[in-house]
């Protein structure tokens, strides 16, 4: 009995095993996403970048890929990033004679205009909610104050992972906020 050949162009995409991930950058930082794909056949693969769910046109956003089992991950790279390039970035994924389409989960752009802001604040139930983004491994302080002149530290943060979230237990009628870098 001979062998059976399987022609992988007929197979549908190969499973994403490694999604992308979320990425905090400064104003006209470069950004790259990736996913992992199985490569435990080689097989030329289509993809697509996009972005909030809309194809991107920029250089590395489309091709094609021979995919193996050395090199099973396709990136694309957002160079000179602004805020209006933060959003969603995901990837589909085809291969040329099947029409099944598998498309990765959303990996987060956020992009800061420095190495830390606060991007979202608001009451929350037991206090007042900051959201800080920045940078990986940035150290950064979030100081209070009641008048804009006696600045008070309320939350240090030693190893920012992209975002962190702070509430302000303090029952002070009025409060302001800024975030430092240590």
């Amino acid at each position: 009995m001979l062998p059976m050949r399987v022609d992988a162009q007929l197979l549908p995409p190969p499973r994403i095993i490694v999604q992308p991930s979320d990425v905090t950058v400064t104003n006209q930082g470069t950004a790259t996403f990736s996913v992992k794909l199985d490569g435990s056949i080689a097989i030329t693969v289509n993809y697509q970048w996009q972005f909030n769910g809309v194809n991107l046109k920029t250089s590395g956003a489309s091709g094609t890929k021979l995919l193996t089992l050395l090199d099973p991950v396709i990136s694309y790279t957002q160079p000179n990033s602004t805020p209006s390039q933060a959003g969603a970035y995901s990837v589909k994924i085809s291969v040329p004679l099947n029409s099944t389409v598998r498309t990765s989960s959303n990996a987060i752009l956020s992009v800061v205009t420095g190495p830390a802001s606060i991007t979202a604040a608001g009451p929350a139930t037991n206090g007042f909610h900051l959201h800080v983004a920045g940078i990986t491994g940035v150290n950064f302080v979030v100081y209070a104050s009641s008048d804009l002149h006696n600045w008070v530290p309320v939350y240090t943060n030693s190893s920012l992972i992209g975002a962190a979230d702070y509430t302000d237990p303090s029952e002070a009628s009025a409060r302001y906020y800024k975030v430092g870098i240590q």
